[in-house]
């Protein structure tokens, strides 16, 4: 058990932390209030305010993906609610100390640690599984809710139910292993790094179990099969004949992946990031701007628009993206089956030799390998 600190082991001490009910201490709500709300408003300020600063410094030059800024992001949020956990605690209770709120009331010990991290690894693990299996078989279902149209929320659907199982089975493993060891929780990193362990594994298992996912990603080999994925011919005719249906639901869909600020227009640097995020490593900044001058740019009132294009301009560079795709699939198709019927044709012209020409050309192969002296003999 953790040793506790010399000005804890008065009987003026708030409480004795080996309680498993802790006296209350006498204090203002107020105050406690504050220390919730507080931190939580001040949180979400620190993540608002990285994320324009990322913005500002795109628009003055810097390279950064949404990636980096996100970890950045989620790298403040967890310190900045991590030291405001212990502040309460200290408040709530002035035994604690730093080591005691990072690593519970029995320290560090193997048993421990396997006790916190085993309920855990269970929630993890459901979590991704479930949204694994939750996909591939809910799909039916996730169609019947509200919104499930956009991917997002789909996705959104299949985690709350992987949550809905995680939450209940990885509760009831706790509680398990808390009367049959005896130990009410583990250290706080040890529950992290057996969430951690659980997702990995949730990832893992079911792709051996399903071996190829439906899902399939973006082709990130330029900016348009980047913006209109892996699509097959019909539907890019669909989309060119106007189906609504089909059309709306890819273009509005790209927009707002695309709209960061939700400013309802589409600035060169937000589609920038999202190539820079999309295509990673093979990001190639002047392919793309040889790109974006031959595609994103279109003329209005006789205008260029180099900086920006709203939705209904966007359509029109979706719509020319999609003819140009299509036009370049199928040229790509019939030089594909014309190659095919070349090669057909040569391996049938191989095995079918006419037997009229059968002498002839084993006439011709034996005069090729005699000598002069030979073929002067024969003309003779």
């Amino acid at each position: 058990m953790v040793q506790k600190p010399d000005s804890c082991r008065s009987e003026d001490c708030c409480y004795d932390l080996s309680k498993s009910e802790p006296e209350k201490i006498e204090g203002s709500k107020t105050s406690l209030a504050l220390f919730i709300v507080l931190p939580l408003i001040i949180g979400i300020i620190l993540c608002i305010i990285t994320a324009k600063l990322f913005v500002y410094l795109g628009k003055k030059g810097m390279k950064y993906s949404r990636a980096k800024m996100l970890f950045v992001q989620s790298f403040i949020a967890i310190t900045w609610f991590g030291l405001t956990s212990w502040g309460v605690q200290s408040y709530v209770n002035p035994c604690t100390d730093f080591d005691l709120w990072l690593n519970g009331d029995l320290g560090v010990s193997f048993k421990s640690v396997i006790i916190g991290m085993m309920a855990n690894v269970v929630f993890g693990f459901i979590d991704n599984a479930g949204l694994f299996f939750g996909g591939c078989y809910l799909d039916e279902v996730f169609a019947l809710l509200p919104g499930s149209s956009d991917a997002n929320v789909a996705a959104g659907y299949g985690n709350t139910f992987s949550d809905f199982l995680g939450a209940f089975l990885g509760t009831f493993v706790g509680l398990i292993l808390k009367d049959a060891t005896g130990v009410e929780e583990g250290p706080l990193w040890a529950n992290a790094i057996g969430i951690i362990v659980g997702c990995l594994l949730g990832i893992l298992v079911p792709k051996l179990i399903l071996s190829n996912s439906s899902t399939k990603g973006l082709n990130k080999t330029s900016a348009r099969q980047v913006l209109l994925g892996a699509m097959e011919i019909d539907e890019l005719e669909a989309i060119i004949d106007g189906k609504k249906t089909l059309f709306d639901f890819r273009v509005e869909r790209t927009f707002k992946k695309l709209d960061n600020d939700n400013s309802g227009k589409l600035e060169i640097q937000e589609l920038k990031d999202y190539m820079m995020d999309a295509m990673g490593d093979d990001f190639d900044e002047k392919q793309f701007e040889n790109e974006l001058k031959e595609v994103f740019l279109i003329n209005k009132n006789g205008e260029t628009h180099e900086q920006e294009v709203d939705f209904k301009e966007f359509e029109q560079i979706y719509k020319k993206m999609a003819i140009d795709t299509l036009a370049h699939r199928k040229k790509q198709k019939q030089e594909e089956e014309e190659l095919e019927n070349q090669k057909q044709k040569q391996n049938l012209g191989h095995k079918q030799v006419a037997p009229e020409n059968l002498d002839s050309e084993i006439q011709n192969e034996s005069e090729k390998k005699l000598t002069p002296m030979d073929q002067e003999k024969k003309i003779d």
